[in-house]
C-alpha cells in the first residue's frame, strides 16, 4: 500500500514516521523545499517538492496503483481541492484534514465521506473529560464524524467479559489495551483493572459514552 501525505505539517511527519515504522510506503508532498529538507534526515520516504493540488504532481506521487492520499496542510481550501484532485486521479481513498467545522458539509456535498476534523474531536473530547470526572482517557479523530477513544477501566468492568460491557449508542467496542498488547475483544475472557477500552463513537456522542462508561464504572466499587 502506498499512502501519499500532502504537508510537510507536524501531523504529516508524525503521520509518516508512523507508516514507515510499520513498513508501508510513503511519498510526503509540499511546496515547501526547507520544510521537506528539514524532515528529509528523520523520515525515510519520498518526497515530492511540488503543488500537491495539481493533478501531475499526484500522479507522479502516486505511481502505477494510487491507493490513500492524506491532505493535511494549513490550508482547508487547500486540502479540499487537493481531495477533489486526488480522487479524480484514480486515488481510491482520500482524506482532507478539516479544521474549519461549518467546511465539513461542503465536504459532504462533494461527496468526501472520510475528512479529519481534529480540533473538534480533542475539543469534544476535554469537555467530556473534564465535566464528567471520567477516568484517564484518550481520543483521536477519524475520519468524518468518528472518533477513536480509550477509558481506563477502575472497578466495576473487572472480571467481566468485554461483551458485556454496556456501550452507549453510537459506539462500539473495538479493542482492549493491556500494557503494550492491543487485543481484540473476542480474545479477551475478562476484563482486568488496568485494561483500556478502545472504542469507536460518533464524536456528538462521545461525551455521552465516557460519561455512561465512567458512571457504570463508579457504581460497584
Amino acid at each position: 500500500m502506498r499512502i501519499v501525505i500532502v504537508g510537510a505539517t507536524e501531523l504529516g511527519a508524525t503521520l509518516a514516521r508512523r507508516l514507515i515504522a510499520e513498513d508501508t510506503d510513503v511519498v510526503l508532498i509540499d511546496k515547501d523545499r526547507a520544510a521537506l529538507e528539514a524532515l528529509a534526515e528523520d523520515l525515510d520516504c519520498g518526497m515530492i517538492n511540488a503543488d500537491g493540488t495539481l493533478p501531475s504532481t499526484l500522479r507522479e506521487a502516486g505511481g502505477d496503483a494510487p491507493n490513500v492520499l492524506v491532505a493535511l496542510t494549513h490550508s482547508d481550501e487547500d486540502n479540499i481541492l487537493c481531495a477533489i484532485v486526488g480522487r479524480s486521479v484514480g486515488f481510491k481513498r482520500v482524506i482532507p484534514q478539516i479544521a474549519a467545522v461549518e467546511l465539513a458539509s461542503i465536504c459532504e456535498e462533494l461527496e468526501l465521506g472520510d475528512f479529519i476534523t481534529p480540533d473538534e474531536t480533542i475539543a469534544t473530547s476535554l469537555i467530556a473529560s473534564i465535566e464528567d470526572g471520567s477516568s484517564p482517557m484518550r481520543a483521536s479523530p477519524l475520519c468524518g464524524d468518528l472518533a477513536l477513544s480509550s477509558y481506563e477501566v477502575k472497578n466495576a468492568f473487572v472480571d467481566r467479559s468485554p461483551s458485556d460491557i454496556d456501550i452507549a449508542p453510537d459506539a462500539e467496542l473495538i479493542a482492549v489495551t493491556r500494557g503494550e498488547k492491543d487485543c481484540f475483544p473476542c480474545e479477551i475472557e475478562t476484563i482486568e483493572a488496568g485494561d483500556r477500552l478502545v472504542f469507536v463513537s460518533k464524536t456528538r456522542s462521545l461525551r455521552e459514552t465516557i460519561a455512561k462508561l465512567s458512571k457504570d464504572d463508579e457504581a460497584e466499587k
